[in-house]
């Protein structure tokens, strides 16, 4: 790959540089060839967090030296996707093949900032960035956790709510009665390949 060749050249020159590459739309899948040592893959999460995605991200991780995701907060269905349990679920598993960092996209252009309301999504952005940042954290605590703090005497009752609107989510995602949104939000019931398969 060209990526290769100039990973090559650099290493020559360099020794201790690294060369970065996205792994994107016609790219996502990784080469049948070997990879350089010192090429890290930034690999964008648009097909999913299981199946097609998942296997892909793994792929990726047994050719490079450093794996680095580009991950989308983004939702155009029209419906809430609070799934804090789903993505600690995908976190464990980015914690077990050492990613080394993420970058969150949190709007779209097409979308608008509707899609990134920290109104519906908060939960979703604390579960992450907790867990990024406390390796052995446990969800479920963090959530009743979440719940007590920012809810105080109506914990309880946004607890319901929240735990409803999440049981649905996982029905309609299971049923994939909602589109894929691409990303982070998308793809959670493993809805197939969309590129390179």
């Amino acid at each position: 790959t060209w990526v290769n060749r100039v990973a090559e050249k650099v290493n020559k020159e360099c020794p201790d540089g690294w060369i970065s590459a996205i792994a994107y739309a016609g790219m996502f899948e990784p080469p049948k060839s070997e990879m350089q040592p010192n090429v890290a893959v930034t690999v964008c999460m648009a097909d999913g967090w299981t199946g097609y995605g998942l296997d892909t991200l793994k792929a990726w991780r047994q050719k490079v030296s450093r794996l680095f995701l580009w991950e989308y907060y983004i939702d155009g269905a029209n419906f809430p996707r609070h799934h804090p349990r789903a993505i600690a679920a995908y976190l464990r598993e980015l914690q077990a093949m050492a990613a080394e960092g993420m970058f969150i996209e949190m709007d779209s252009q097409a979308g608008g900032a509707e899609n990134s309301n920290p109104a519906l999504y908060h939960l979703n952005h604390y579960i992450t960035f907790r867990m990024l940042r406390e390796r052995n954290v446990d969800a479920d605590a963090l959530i009743e956790e979440y719940y007590k703090l920012f809810y105080g005497k109506a914990a309880a009752p946004m607890k319901a709510f929240w735990s409803d609107l999440e049981n649905a989510r996982k029905k309609m995602d299971a049923q994939n009665m909602i589109g894929s949104a691409g990303g982070v939000m998308s793809g959670l019931a493993g809805g197939g390949p969309r590129r390179g398969a």
